[in-house]
């Protein structure tokens, strides 16, 4: 994101996990798929995915950048980028990452 961009609110999140890249890049779109958040893009050989979510009375709406890392054999880098055209989001960036990595989790338990 530029820096020239003053008007636009941004929230970078990053968490490791001992799930192969391949596994969180599938389960990661299972989850977004089966939630609020409109999945515009995904790119499986370079795991990449971009969402969007819907305005709501704490934000205009936020462009959702994920990228997914392989650290090592069996650890995995999640990178989540949340930007709104605003310049103030009342914590929806950070809930933005909360959420997903909840709902990850949530899915993985049998």
């Amino acid at each position: 994101m530029s820096n020239w961009n003053f008007l636009t609110a941004t929230h970078t999140s990053s968490s490791e996990t001992n799930i192969s890249s391949g596994l969180m890049f599938e389960k990661m779109l299972e989850v977004l798929v089966g939630s609020n958040y409109k999945v515009q893009y995904s790119d499986k050989d370079k795991k990449e995915i971009f969402v969007t979510t819907t305005m709501s009375f704490k934000s205009w709406g936020e462009n959702i950048y994920i990228d997914i890392e392989e650290r090592e054999p069996g650890k995995t880098k999640i990178n989540i980028i949340s930007t709104a055209l605003q310049v103030y989001t009342w914590g929806k960036n950070e809930q933005n990452f909360d959420k997903m990595v909840l709902e990850i989790e949530d899915s993985l338990i049998v």
